[in-house]
């Protein structure tokens, strides 16, 4: 079969069950999985991401996890070197490199080919925007990008006030910065969405928030902050540590921290539903509910796709 260019890429959203299907399929392809989720970069934090363990980790392997520390900065361009960088060494072993992530935003500029600008950071406009952030909430700017350039706007993760004030700085600079797409950097990608009724989502999500307290978040987060790593860092602000972390300083009660995470992961999901469309025609969508008859379906489609 002809794996040349070929990736798969799984996506769906936080508790869908991308993780075990893929080290499933990885398994039956004699294959590798390349991480797509921005969380997972860091070491460290490992509970509240709901990282691989070690015994998953040893069933395949894994690339692009554990690959900065806590206060190193990471951006969409240094992820779009390193996946391809990283795809192009499957593809000479002869493999299909298997992607997976609910990271909306870079999960499509890998599937479609995009060019990001090469634009300095602007520290002027980053403090007073963090200020206006500070002052008057992400809503202000997440309207201000998209009075700024709507296509920026559609292709910005609006739940990250870093990366919408990143897009601000790109959409501020010349026209000539702007993101493209370049089809000399796609790939033949088969790409499988994991749907489930949001019930049941909330119900796993509910469960993993109490996981992660009983298998020692607290524990983590205590670490971290003993390490120097505090919330004003892009990997401490994720769900789950940002609210722990005011648990942790006092602001919040264990119960309160609880709930939030909750709420604040029902709302990344609900987000993840807008980058993921049931719509879209590219994805083919399987509803996670059996996970041997699921099985066999993913095996037979992509079967036929590979043949192609």
């Amino acid at each position: 079969m002809d794996k040349k260019n070929k990736i798969i890429v799984i996506v769906g959203a936080t508790a869908s069950g991308k993780s075990s299907l893929g080290i499933r399929l990885a398994k039956h392809l004699s294959s590798e999985i390349i991480n797509a989720d921005s969380r997972l970069f860091y070491r460290g934090l490992n509970i509240g991401t709901a990282k691989p363990t070690k015994s998953e980790l040893s069933i395949t392997k894994h690339h692009l996890i554990d690959i900065l520390d806590p206060d190193e900065k990471f951006t969409l361009n240094n992820f779009l070197i390193l996946v391809r960088r990283q795809i192009q060494k499957l593809h000479n072993e002869k493999k299909i490199p298997i992607i997976i992530g609910g990271s909306g935003q870079y999960i499509w500029s890998l599937v479609e080919g995009w060019n990001i600008p090469n634009v300095k950071p602007d520290t002027e406009l980053r403090s007073n925007l963090e200020k206006q952030l500070n002052q008057n909430g992400i809503e202000h700017l997440q309207v201000m990008l998209k009075n700024l350039s709507k296509k920026l706007y559609g292709q910005t993760d609006l739940l990250n006030p870093r990366r919408i004030i990143r897009s601000i700085e790109i959409a501020k600079s010349s026209e000539d910065n702007k993101v493209q797409k370049n089809k000399n950097l796609t790939y033949d990608s088969f790409i499988l969405g994991l749907n489930a009724e949001r019930k049941l989502l909330h119900s796993r999500v509910r469960s993993r928030v109490n996981k992660m307290v009983n298998d020692g978040f607290i524990k983590e987060i205590n670490t971290l902050l003993a390490k120097g790593y505090d919330s004003s860092l892009q990997s401490m602000s994720s769900i789950g540590y940002k609210e722990f972390i005011n648990y942790v300083n006092g602001e919040y009660s264990k119960e309160e921290a609880i709930e939030k995470t909750i709420i604040s992961t029902n709302r990344l999901i609900r987000n993840q539903n807008n980058w993921f469309k049931q719509s879209d025609d590219r994805i083919c969508w399987i509803n996670n509910n059996d996970e041997e008859k699921n099985f066999n379906l993913v095996k037979n489609a992509i079967k036929k796709w590979i043949k192609t």
